[in-house]
């Protein structure tokens, strides 16, 4: 039987090395004002939203119909920006959805309030796929160009290649005349959306070598152990964020450290790749996730011919709530109604036990486009 869910899968791709540049908009490129901004710290109602609401700018950002170098702040209304009480502070934001970014317009903190440039000078730049960060990739440092404290600010272009939906900086350095306090004034990201290239399939049944206990490999697909259950095909994978916490009855364990997981896709798929939860149990029993396992697909559920997929190595699980997982690619799309795990190594912190939490898979289009992630 199909087990197919409804909604298309969105690939990650990997994050590359950003640079302060230029940027150039490409025609298939967007202005992207992100759905939130969230800081370390905030001073009253001066918070990081300050810097994606438009209200710093002549034109109001959230259309997108003025392009990001002519929106000049409107100066000295200082309480349209954000500011945080320290010299260090941390500011997040939530692009709404998968992006391959190609840089930013930021307006430096911009209020002729007579209190100093709160700017920030210099920040390291993550990237995630996550809203907790358990997975960043770290960016580099970034300097950005002091605002002018006038009127008929336009802000500056940063590059930047990475494909997200988290972005966050962290200050490292601000500028001489510092009064104390950091800020910004507003961020604009520009990039394309990614495409779907595949549908998520749901594998109609899962067998272990062992488990223990409940804790069968049924776990893997029933979806206790996400917060929308993916058997609905409702949200898309990356917003299926894992609520595992102490309740870990919802994952598979098993009492080895090299265990086997098969899982029966109900029919054959074009197979590219699957996205993949790992043990996720606060439970205070270590990291009993997979590190890395040797892949194998076949039509055969005996195996006894299969495509060796080669060996994957696997991100940990942060162990607290929130956890989206992580998505993966095979070197070439298989054929295949059955795909295994065989478990080659585990997390140092291990206790003797290993396993998953949930996983999905992917179903490529023969005649779409693969994208390989390295």
């Amino acid at each position: 039987m199909k087990a197919r869910l409804k909604r298309q899968w969105i690939w990650v791709a990997a994050a590359t090395v950003l640079a302060a540049a230029v940027m150039e908009t490409r025609a298939d490129e967007i202005l992207i004002v992100p759905t939130t901004g969230t800081a370390s710290h905030n001073v009253g109602a001066r918070n990081g939203t300050k810097t994606i609401d438009g209200t710093e700018l002549s034109t109001n950002a959230a259309t997108g119909t003025t392009v990001p170098m002519s929106w000049p702040t409107a100066g000295n209304i200082a309480d349209h920006t954000w500011v945080g009480a320290s010299t260090a502070p941390t500011i997040s934001w939530d692009l709404g959805a998968l992006y391959v970014l190609s840089g930013f317009h930021l307006w430096n903190y911009n209020g002729s309030d007579s209190s100093g440039n709160r700017g920030i000078k210099t920040a390291t730049v993550y990237a995630s796929d996550d809203a907790v960060g358990a997975v960043t990739t770290n960016l580099g440092s970034m300097t950005f160009t002091a605002a002018p404290l006038t009127a008929g600010y336009t802000g500056e272009d940063y590059s930047l290649s990475v494909t997200t939906r988290y972005v966050r900086m962290v200050t490292t350095d601000v500028f001489p005349d510092n009064d104390g306090y950091t800020g910004l004034s507003e961020i604009r990201f520009v990039g394309t959306p990614v495409q779907p290239l595949g549908e998520v399939v749901k594998a109609v049944s899962a067998t272990v070598s062992h488990s223990v206990g409940a804790r069968t490999g049924t776990k893997t697909i029933d979806g206790t152990e996400m917060s929308t259950n993916p058997a609905t095909g409702t949200p898309v994978p990356t917003t299926w964020a894992s609520i595992e916490g102490s309740a870990y009855d919802g994952s598979w364990v098993g009492n080895s450290a090299s265990p086997i997981i098969t899982w029966d896709l109900g029919e054959a798929y074009l197979v590219g790749g699957f996205h993949l939860w790992n043990y996720n149990a606060s439970d205070s029993a270590g990291n009993r996730g997979i590190k890395t396992a040797t892949v194998h697909l076949s039509n055969d559920p005996t195996f006894a011919t299969y495509t060796d997929s080669g060996s994957l190595t696997f991100a940990p699980a942060p162990l607290v709530l929130g956890y989206v997982g992580k998505t993966y690619s095979l070197p070439e799309p298989v054929k295949a109604r059955y795909v295994r795990f065989n478990t080659t190594a585990v997390f140092p912190d291990n206790d003797g036990y290993t396993g998953l939490n949930e996983v999905l898979f992917i179903d490529v289009p023969p005649s779409g486009t693969v994208v390989i992630l390295r």
